[in-house]
């Protein structure tokens, strides 16, 4: 958390509305480790994901997701026209740079982010300590703050997973795995403990 350069500032930062409004969606500067891509070819609609078997509302991710809160992560959603659904549909920017001509935007694929890191701190740090990290995450998410209690802590760390790692991979399924949510935000899928195990590939196991 307190890693410096050279120069002393810190190494990794988290983002702020400016990343968006520079258009780096991604928040390059929390990046403690990322794949870096030279070519990417997109399967679901656009970098956006407009296409995929299941979208959002808007009016779902901002209440459900966000409770109808000012934060600067749902700046993250674009809405463009599905031809397959017939409507305006809502998906991720987060990939949007990876189309871009502007060859000097970082191609990074985040796997493990500075935000992570502030999320484990908050879920399991004693809680006043952990209140000190959530108030710091959420003050760079430019959204409101109210205390953790111990009560209110689990369920608010599975909502900032969620805001926060959109479309980024398997984060949130992890996080729902260890706690063994038996419900998942934004879907209606009943989850159990067999759910949470994934298949072995039968091609690695030799069993076809």
């Amino acid at each position: 958390m307190d890693v410096k350069n050279p120069d002393g500032n810190p190494k990794f930062t988290l983002g702020t509305q400016s990343d968006i409004t520079n258009s780096d969606f991604l928040f390059y500067s929390e990046h403690l480790v990322g794949l870096g891509l030279t070519e990417w070819v997109d399967k679901q609609g656009a970098f956006s994901g407009r296409f995929s078997a299941y979208v959002n509302s808007y009016a779902n991710i901002n209440s459900m997701l966000y409770d109808n809160q000012t934060d600067m992560r749902m700046n993250l959603f674009t809405s463009s026209y599905s031809y397959s659904f017939g409507t305006s549909v809502y998906g991720t920017r987060k990939y949007s740079k990876f189309t871009s001509t502007d060859y000097n935007s970082p191609k990074s694929i985040p796997l493990i982010r500075l935000s992570e890191l502030y999320l484990i701190l908050i879920e399991t740090a004693p809680l006043e300590e952990a209140n000190q990290y959530y108030k710091t995450f959420r003050s760079s998410r430019s959204a409101s703050y109210t205390a953790l209690t111990e009560p209110t802590r689990v369920r608010e760390v599975e909502k900032e997973y969620v805001r926060e790692f959109f479309s980024e991979g398997g984060q949130s399924f992890f996080m729902y795995k260890r706690l063994n949510a038996a419900s998942l935000l934004l879907s209606s899928e009943g989850m159990s403990a067999d759910k949470y195990e994934l298949p072995i590939p039968t091609d690695e196991t030799g069993e076809f």
